[in-house]
C-alpha cells in the first residue's frame, strides 16, 4: 500500500511511504529519479499495473489539476502527459477504479462544490467527461464523499454540500450510463471524510465527520444477493481482435498487419462474406456488388492470396489507411464506434463503411459528422457526402450553407473547391433565394449570428429544421 502527502494539521506534505502487508511494516519509498508532486492533500490516487497516479488536490494556496505518476518497478517520478478534457483544479473529489479507468466525481475548487463526472483511461492517459442520460438522478454537488465499484455499478455515498453533511446513496450503472438514487432503510448519519470499501457482497462505511464530532461507527450495506454479472461480451470480442490463436486472416494495410477471423467478418458484412465464402454464396456476392454500386464505391481494391508458409490468409487492403481500417474492424467486432471520433476520422470511416457495405456504421458516421458541421468544414463535408451518396448528410450541408451563406463565403477556404463540383453549384443556385431577412453578422471569431442577437456562439448544423 502506498501513501503520498496529505496534511498534518500544520504542514502540507509530499512524503511517500509504503506499507508491506507481509511484514506489517512501514518504510519510505526509494525514489531513484524524477521529482515528486508538490505538497498537497485531497488528491486522487490510483494504481494501474506498476504505475501509481496522483491527480489534483490542494496545497494550501491553489486547487490543482496537475497529474504525476510513479513507476514502482523503475522507482521514478514523472509528470503525466495527459490528453483529452482535463478536469479543473479541485480537492476532495471521490474516485473509483473500473476496467482500466478511474472515475472522478465532484470536489471543491475554492468557490464551488461540483458534481461533474470524469473518466481517466489509464493506459492511454486520457481524460473525458462521462456522458450520462438526462433521465437519471445524478448526485448533488459535494466533496469529501466516497465512491466504490461493485459489479457493473459505481456507488457514491455521503459528503459535504457546503450546508450539510449528506447520507444519500447513489448508483451509476456503467452499462446504462445512468444515475439512480438508491432507497435504503436506516442509513448512517450524514458525514464527510468517511472511508468506504466493498467486500464480497457488501459496502462497508467507517467513521467520518458530522460537522461536530469525528466518528468511528461502522456500517454495512448489503447489495442485492442475486447479482447478475456485467456482460463481458464487448471486452471478449475486443480481445478476439488481437488474439493470434483465433485468427485465420491477416489484412495488410499501409505495410502493417491486422489479424481477424473470417467467420466473424462474414457474419457482419456481405462484402467479407462474398470475399471469403463466395463458393455457394453467389447471391450474397451479387447483392454486395449491387450495394457497392449504389454507394458509389466501386474502387475497393483487394486481392486474396492463398497462404504459403503461414496458415493465415493474407489480404492486401488499399485505398484505406491503417487507423481507419482498424476502426472498421473494431466496429465489426463490438458493434461500437469509438466515442471520441473527430470529424475527419468519422468522414474517413463513413467512406470505408460504404466500401465494405456496412450500412449501420455508415449511418452512425453520418450522424457524428452532422453534429460537428461548422463554417470551416461545411464545404468539405458537403463534397464528401455528395461523392459517397450520403444523401441525408448532403441535405443538412446544403441547408447549412444556404442559412449561413455570407459567413461561409468569408470564413470557409473550401468554397474554391466547389469550382470543380458543377452539380453541387447548380443545386445551391437552384435552392438559393434572395434574402429579405436581417443579414448574418460575423463576429471576430468567424462565428455568424443574426444582426442584433447575442453573438459569439458557434453555429452548428441542426439535425432537422422547419420547412
Amino acid at each position: 500500500m502506498y501513501l503520498f502527502g496529505g496534511y498534518s494539521g500544520y504542514n502540507w506534505l509530499n512524503d511517500f511511504h509504503c506499507f508491506n502487508f507481509d511484514t506489517s511494516t512501514w518504510a519510505p519509498v526509494e525514489v531513484k529519479a524524477g521529482s515528486p508532486p508538490s505538497t498537497r492533500f485531497g488528491y486522487v490516487s490510483s494504481v494501474h499495473g506498476s504505475v501509481f497516479f496522483v491527480f489534483g488536490g490542494y496545497d494550501g494556496q491553489t486547487w490543482l489539476n496537475d497529474m504525476h505518476e510513479f513507476d514502482v518497478d523503475e522507482g521514478t517520478w514523472s509528470q503525466t502527459h495527459v490528453q483529452g478534457y482535463i478536469p479543473t483544479g479541485r480537492s476532495c473529489p471521490s474516485w473509483a477504479y473500473h476496467e482500466g479507468s478511474v472515475y472522478l466525481f465532484g470536489g471543491y475548487d475554492g468557490v464551488h462544490r461540483m458534481n461533474d463526472f470524469h473518466r481517466f483511461e489509464m493506459s492511454d492517459r486520457k481524460w473525458s467527461v462521462v456522458a450520462t442520460r438526462t433521465s437519471g438522478q445524478p448526485p448533488s454537488p459535494r466533496y469529501f464523499h466516497a465512491s466504490v465499484v461493485h459489479g457493473d455499478s459505481l456507488y457514491l455515498f455521503g459528503g459535504y454540500s457546503g450546508q450539510e453533511r449528506l447520507n444519500d446513496l447513489h448508483e451509476f450503472r456503467f452499462d446504462l450510463q445512468t444515475w439512480f438514487l438508491v432507497q435504503t432503510e436506516d442509513p448512517p448519519s450524514g458525514r464527510s471524510s468517511l472511508v468506504a470499501q466493498v467486500h464480497n457482497n457488501s459496502l462497508y462505511v467507517f467513521g467520518g465527520y458530522n460537522g461536530s464530532i469525528v466518528l468511528n461507527d461502522f456500517h454495512e450495506f448489503r447489495f442485492d444477493p442475486i447479482h447478475v454479472p456485467a456482460s463481458t461480451m464487448e471486452g471478449d470480442l475486443r480481445r478476439l481482435m488481437t488474439a493470434p490463436e483465433f485468427a485465420d486472416v491477416v489484412f495488410l494495410v499501409d505495410g502493417r498487419r491486422l489479424l481477424a477471423n473470417k467467420a466473424l467478418l462474414a457474419s457482419r458484412s456481405e462484402h467479407f462474406c462474398a470475399m471469403f465464402f463466395s463458393c455457394g454464396l453467389r447471391e450474397a456476392a451479387r447483392r454486395c456488388q449491387s450495394k457497392a454500386r449504389v454507394c458509389g464505391d466501386e474502387s475497393t481494391s483487394y486481392a486474396v492470396q492463398p497462404p504459403s508458409q503461414s496458415d493465415l490468409l493474407e489480404v492486401p487492403i488499399t485505398d484505406v489507411d491503417y487507423d481507419t481500417f482498424n476502426l472498421l474492424l473494431e466496429y465489426i467486432y463490438t458493434d461500437k464506434v469509438h466515442p471520441d471520433l473527430n470529424t475527419g476520422q468519422a468522414l474517413s470511416l463513413l467512406i470505408t463503411a460504404g466500401m465494405f457495405c456496412i450500412d449501420r456504421l455508415r449511418a452512425i458516421c453520418e450522424d457524428i459528422v452532422r453534429h460537428n458541421i461548422t463554417i470551416q468544414n461545411c464545404v468539405e463535408v458537403l463534397i464528401t457526402a455528395h461523392h459517397h451518396n450520403a444523401d441525408g448528410l448532403k441535405e443538412i450541408c446544403l441547408e447549412f450553407l444556404l442559412s449561413n451563406e455570407e459567413a461561409c463565403k468569408h470564413h470557409s477556404d473550401g468554397f474554391k473547391d466547389l469550382i470543380g463540383e458543377p452539380q453541387l453549384m447548380y443545386e445551391l443556385l437552384v435552392r438559393r433565394k434572395p434574402s429579405t431577412a436581417t443579414p448574418n453578422v460575423v463576429d471576430s471569431n468567424g462565428d455568424p449570428h443574426r444582426g442584433g442577437g447575442g453573438g459569439g456562439s458557434s453555429v452548428r448544423a441542426s439535425p432537422s429544421s422547419w420547412r
